[in-house]
């Protein structure tokens, strides 16, 4: 081929996006589902340690249950570490080993 040859191709696409409101409603209808069960819905709370909340006692609604579940979440996701089995195994390893290290101590001080 001579110098005319094409190098390559350029493409370039036009689009509009349209929302699609009952697509978007059936997803969110979908996402998010869980059941979240208590006994404490006739206890009250003691919400005097809370700084954002001006009430004294206050009872646990669903809305209330839900956020105090959510705020659990954070706490979970910083231990998940600890549940993956290859943490677990060397964590298992490193105690058995200074436990071994510290039963070896003793023994050889009798």
């Amino acid at each position: 081929m001579g110098d005319d040859a094409i190098s390559h191709y350029t493409y370039h696409i036009q689009a509009t996006l349209i929302e699609n409101k009952i697509v978007i409603q059936n997803y969110r209808n979908q996402a998010g589902r869980f059941i979240l069960a208590t006994n404490l819905l006739d206890e009250e709370i003691d919400l005097t340690a809370n700084p954002h909340t001006a009430l004294e006692q206050q009872k646990w609604t669903p809305e209330l249950i839900l956020k105090e579940y959510k705020s659990q979440q954070s706490t979970e996701r910083g231990f998940r570490f600890i549940k993956d089995p290859l943490i677990a195994l060397l964590l298992l390893s490193l105690l058995s080993a200074i436990a071994l290290s510290q039963w070896s101590k003793e023994q050889s001080s009798l």
